[in-house]
């Protein structure tokens, strides 16, 4: 085992975090793949017809599975997404609003811990 240095824990959380974040994408990905219609439940859609549960299985399925393998971004790109979407159509429901906190949060540590593993020395 090697000396823990600040730069080695920072290294250890941030790719945890990623990691943690990564299979909870991947979890919902799977899910809005194998069951779309009960994916959606929470967003009030009960019953989508056909072409609504193709799109579905693509964009809250495999893309959700594509990107978090690509996480960091992504939920910085959510949070944009929502905020537009706040400012255009209103506030949105309170399911919605917590999936805005938690992608708020999670841009937040994930920008903290890119900047600390910047800061270090190599």
């Amino acid at each position: 085992m090697g000396h823990v240095t600040p730069k080695n824990a920072i290294d250890k959380a941030s790719r945890a975090f990623l990691a943690f974040n990564a299979m909870i994408f991947i979890g919902l990905g799977v899910r809005g793949l194998l069951e779309p219609a009960a994916h959606m439940a929470g967003f009030g859609l009960t019953d989508p017809g056909l072409m609504l549960l193709g799109e579905i299985r693509a964009n809250y399925g495999g893309m959700h599975i594509g990107m978090g393998l690509m996480f960091m971004m992504f939920c910085a790109g959510l949070v944009f997404g929502r905020l537009v979407s706040w400012s255009a159509d209103g506030r949105p429901s309170d399911f919605v609003m917590q999936l805005l906190i938690i992608e708020i949060l999670a841009s937040l540590i994930a920008a903290g811990l890119l900047a600390a593993l910047n800061r270090q020395p190599t």
